[in-house]
């Protein structure tokens, strides 16, 4: 039981790690053009908060689903190995 616990926690901490910093710089790179835009005086500020709010939403349902489908096929497939994978992957993309 012990055991269990340490992996699914240090799966849980790493996934939480990785995901987090790599959903930061996927959104970076999105709103790379839109900052561009910004300080050439194209668009507002205002505006440039109401894009970086359209692609993080759409980012979160992409994100949100793909760790579903990871989670529950990890879950179904019947296998130890499969449901650590599955559960890695999930988690990678919800703290994304």
């Amino acid at each position: 039981m012990k055991e269990s616990t340490e992996l699914i926690s240090t799966i849980t901490i790493a996934c939480g790690i990785f995901g987090t910093i790599s959903g930061s710089l996927l959104l970076d790179y999105k709103m790379k053009k839109d900052y561009k835009r910004s300080e050439a005086g194209v668009i507002s500020f205002k505006e440039l908060m109401y894009i970086s709010v359209e692609k993080s939403s759409l980012m979160l349902f992409i994100c949100v689903f793909l760790a579903t489908v990871f989670l529950v096929v990890g879950s179904i497939a019947g296998e130890l190995w499969y449901y650590i994978v599955g559960f890695s992957f999930g988690m990678i993309f919800l703290f994304a």
